[in-house]
């Protein structure tokens, strides 16, 4: 666990801050019915997925000669989407911060007792499932079916360039 790392990411959620010009940039990037999903997130989710769709924007010299502008705006509208199957567990930052501890723990802990756990159990569910809420939401919301498979697929090992590409830019931010 980088330790530094994490406790950017913790102040980042407790205190989330996304500018107009983040939206604005936001409203830009994602269809109608996609921009009203990532604003129903919550402001730390919304400071997450933007964190992770800039990441990749800065790298986009490097992203367009791997991808067409197409993948590269499949791969931005996932990167702003990829976790708003979170959106109906309602997590706390604890619950969110106790899930990341836990999956970095060395200690043998039972997944099946923690998620008997009401406080714990909630984030483990939403981390097991939301990648494949976040796909359907995002195929309810028209979004291509690329983006929605890389949603889909964002926790699992990388089969194609621009899920490597999500992948390290989630990890970052």
């Amino acid at each position: 666990m980088r330790p530094l790392y994490r406790l950017r990411q913790f102040w980042k959620a407790v205190f989330p801050c996304v500018r107009e010009r983040e939206r604005d940039w936001v409203r830009a990037a994602l269809p109608p019915r996609a921009g009203e999903v990532f604003f129903s997130m919550s402001p730390a989710g919304q400071r997450h997925a933007i964190d992770t769709a800039r990441r990749l924007a800065a790298w986009e010299k490097h992203i367009r000669s791997r991808l067409s502008a197409a993948e590269y705006r499949d791969l931005l509208q996932a990167a702003l989407l990829h976790d708003c199957g979170k959106i109906p567990f309602r997590l706390t930052v604890g619950q969110r911060a106790a899930r990341v501890l836990l999956k970095a723990s060395p200690l043998p802990l039972s997944p099946r007792a923690l998620r008997r756990c009401p406080y714990v159990g909630k984030a483990l569910e939403a981390a097991a499932v939301h990648a494949d809420l976040g796909a359907e939401t995002a195929a309810r919301c028209g979004l291509s079916l690329e983006a929605q498979t890389l949603i889909a697929r964002h926790h699992q090992t990388p089969r194609t360039p621009a899920e490597s590409l999500l992948a390290q830019a989630d990890d970052c931010s």
